[in-house]
């Protein structure tokens, strides 16, 4: 099995990744077809690809995302999975506000959380 990765994705993931199952970068989600950021066949033959999306991406063009979702749901991919990076919790004493957090780039550990 291999896990195809999007060009935009994170180098950082990847090598993760590469350490347990090969990888292949290549442009998924700007192909013809509209696949999400991570790509790979399960052992039944089915395609599953995952959606990777911060918080606050999330929360600052909900209509954005809905409609990737909705393309990529639709792409005939037999399973689709988000994948929401970050904690979004509400503030205290605000009826509409939401504080996010998510690691630095340059944190080794997620201890500066």
């Amino acid at each position: 099995m291999t896990i195809m990765v999007d060009i935009y994705e994170p180098q950082e993931i990847e090598d993760i990744l590469k350490q347990v199952i090969p990888t292949i970068r290549m442009s998924l989600n700007h192909s013809e077809e509209g696949f999400a950021d991570y790509l790979w066949f399960a052992i039944d033959g089915h395609r599953i690809q995952v959606e990777r999306k911060q918080v606050p991406e999330i929360l600052s063009s909900l209509d954005d995302t809905e409609e990737q979702l909705g393309r990529e749901v639709s792409n005939g991919v037999e399973e689709t999975i988000l994948l929401i990076e970050g904690v979004c919790s509400p503030v205290p004493g605000f009826s509409r506000a939401t504080q996010t957090y998510i690691k630095p780039k340059n944190s080794k550990s997620g201890k500066d959380l």
